[in-house]
């Protein structure tokens, strides 16, 4: 869980680097390519406030989290 978490924090990072990247121009292109990396930034977030929420249960009660979340 920890290492998904981290992984997932610095695959946000590069994509956050790579948006900035882009640079500021509004052309077509460059809004295609920052909002794929918008939607795969947002996705890795969702996943990593799961993790965030699992462990902080897990250091709380000691329950293990759920293998399929």
């Amino acid at each position: 869980m920890i290492h998904e978490y981290g992984e997932a924090y610095r695959e946000r990072s590069r994509l956050h680097y790579k948006m900035i990247s882009v640079g500021e121009g509004n052309s077509p292109e460059n809004m295609d390519i920052r909002r794929n990396l918008l939607v795969r930034i947002k996705a890795l977030s969702a996943r990593m406030d799961v993790l965030f929420i699992a462990k902080d249960n897990y250091l709380r009660s000691r329950v293990l989290p759920d293998a399929g979340a």
